[in-house]
């Protein structure tokens, strides 16, 4: 869930936005381990500095600030992906700058260290602490913030067998054009196992959920010694109430259990859905003596498709209308010509379709340039 905290500070009151209010992690064998996401945003133009005491169960994996933007990123195994932009710090000191409004991400690890005198089985604890300032500490503009975020696990000690962890927590789905609502869309959420002793034979089913997701428990077999990545399908349902599909963007928690015996490990995502299109369009725009209109839509099988039109004011000469645009990071280019005679109206479109369109589809529906109209004489 998500908090809001109201600070009073230099007789001001600093409201923090943050999620989630708490970081509650599933419980884990010694070896395996969870990070969970911290996103906050800054109500202030300066560093924001992060605090966890050092122990043998949580400590801070990452420190990000996002721009704002969707990009292509790099992910286990070499493999390309997209997610939101960002510029991060692996290790201390845990400080960056960030501007007021801007997002700040904490990715905090639980991996419980056995230690049979200091840090055996049970409920651990900590707290995350996250403070911010202005730049200028001697007239600052705006008032210190301090934020203190609860930590939790269960450890439940010594590693007896298969180790289970997520390929890629994060999910990115693009919903396919033409769907059939009567058909479910399907996406895969890949495990890693890795067995240190015996051959065993388990189970996968769900925990928790977003709408309008499920997924059919099955059995997996892996054997001594053995480590194997298993996909595991999940189906969404576009027609379910408060379905994930109608939440473009907005990122949802999944949680599997993986079962071997007695033994069990809770695996999580993070699911990003993206719709099957993305449109941009601008209307009743003066150009001269020309009302222009647009209209853009990039697909996510890599189409792209653009129309214009023009209404030509004058009743006398007629007009030449061009459309340039384009992709920030891409050679393919938005390229309209419309013919327009004295008091009338002319519209055309076009479409052309680009693998890397399809490929980094996410990051280019964030990616679109300003559309220049230019009206000139024939």
């Amino acid at each position: 869930m998500a908090a809001r905290e109201g600070l009073i500070a230099l007789g001001k009151i600093v409201v923090v936005d943050y999620s989630p209010e708490l970081l509650a992690f599933p419980a884990l064998y010694e070896g395996e381990r969870a990070d969970k996401l911290l996103l906050l945003t800054s109500p202030t133009d300066g560093p924001v500095t992060l605090a966890l005491p050092k122990n043998k169960n949580f400590r801070i994996l990452q420190m990000r600030v996002y721009d704002g933007k969707v990009g292509e990123k790099v992910v286990a195994g070499g493999k390309k992906s997209q997610g939101p932009i960002y510029v991060s710090r692996s290790a201390e000191p845990w400080t960056m700058d960030a501007a007021a409004g801007q997002s700040v991400g904490v990715i905090v690890r639980f991996q419980p260290d056995f230690n049979i005198v200091n840090n055996g089985a049970g409920n651990k604890t900590q707290t995350l602490e996250i403070n911010g300032r202005h730049w200028n500490t001697t007239q600052p503009k705006q008032p210190p913030w301090n934020v203190k975020v609860p930590v939790k696990g269960r450890f439940k000690g010594i590693n007896l067998g298969v180790i289970s962890f997520p390929e890629n927590a994060e999910i990115e789905v693009i919903h396919p054009n033409g769907y059939d609502p009567k058909q479910k869309h399907v996406f895969y959420a890949s495990i890693v196992m890795i067995n240190s002793k015996e051959a065993a034979t388990g189970t996968v089913r769900p925990i928790s959920l977003p709408n309008g997701v499920t997924m059919q428990p099955f059995n997996v077999s892996i054997a001594k010694g053995e480590k194997k990545t298993v996909k595991v399908p999940i189906y969404m349902d576009r027609q379910a109430k408060d379905s994930l599909w109608r939440y473009p963007e907005v990122t949802r928690d999944l949680w599997l259990e993986v079962k071997f015996g007695q033994r069990s490990s809770q695996v999580g995502f993070n699911v990003t859905v993206y719709p099957s299109y993305h449109m941009w369009s601008f209307n009743g725009v003066d150009v001269g003596s020309c009302t222009v209109a647009g209209d853009f839509a990039l697909y996510g099988s890599g189409e792209f498709r653009f129309f214009g039109l023009a209404e030509n004011d004058d009743i006398f000469i007629a007009r030449q209308v061009f459309f340039r645009g384009g992709f920030d990071g891409s050679d393919s280019h938005v390229n309209l010509f419309l013919h327009v005679d004295a008091n009338d109206v002319a519209y055309n479109s076009y479409g052309f379709v680009r693998k890397e369109f399809k490929d980094f589809y996410t990051s280019y529906i964030h990616k679109l340039l300003p559309i220049k109209v230019t009206v000139k004489y024939p």
